[in-house]
């Protein structure tokens, strides 16, 4: 009789178990709720994320990082980015080169060019009667030295249409080029210019030099 008495108990102690379960179990309507909440505030999020991945693409400025550099090109920095930052997205500057005139420190602005000098050319540049090398501030920056030739790597539009046959369309492709696909290596890739081909390359090619 006592044994029976037990086991009663226990059979009611599994039933008030279950019952709980029932209440509170997987299927519970509150929990689906708070789960469609949850995914239904992860959508402004990710919505908020492209946006401010828009306005960070609308911030952005471009530099032209060039001479000696290890990878010369245009880079896309946001705006306070400073000269030093540039420069080590081109991978940083070569054994030869020479940063004393530079201000690392500045930052940089839509549409710059920074030519980063070799100690050889600094060294001419001062032994040049006034001559000075031209900060990294914004615009194009004239290389063109006593030799008479033309560094079309450096050369901006009205210094290249004094090469022959070249008008102020070619030199405009000419550094439309460059921006895109970086400093030349060679004289000879100037020919992979639109409207620059090897009869025009002939007349040019004792008036261009890169460096």
């Amino acid at each position: 009789m006592i044994t029976n008495i037990h086991g009663f108990k226990s059979a009611l102690c599994v039933l008030g178990i279950l019952s709980v379960l029932s209440v509170t179990g997987c299927g519970a309507s509150e929990n689906d709720t708070s789960f469609e909440l949850a995914t239904i505030t992860d959508i402004p999020e990710e919505a908020d994320t492209e946006n401010k991945e828009k306005a960070d693409e609308k911030d952005r400025i471009y530099v032209y990082v060039c001479g000696h550099v290890n990878k010369a090109g245009v880079y896309a920095v946001s705006e306070n980015t400073r000269v030093y930052e540039v420069i080590n997205l081109a991978q940083g500057v070569r054994d030869d080169a020479d940063i004393s005139m530079l201000n690392q420190a500045e930052k940089v602005a839509d549409g710059q060019q920074i030519y980063v000098p070799s100690v050889q050319e600094m060294q001419e540049m001062q032994e040049i009667p006034g001559g000075g090398f031209p900060a990294a501030g914004s615009g194009p920056v004239s290389m063109a030295k006593d030799d008479g030739l033309v560094n079309i790597n450096q050369a901006d539009e009205s210094e290249l249409q004094k090469l022959t046959g070249i008008g102020a369309s070619r030199a405009q492709a000419i550094i439309d080029y460059r921006n895109e696909n970086g400093a030349f290596e060679r004289i000879e890739d100037i020919m992979n210019v639109s409207g620059i081909k090897e009869g025009m390359f002939s007349k040019i090619k004792d008036q261009i030099k890169v460096r």
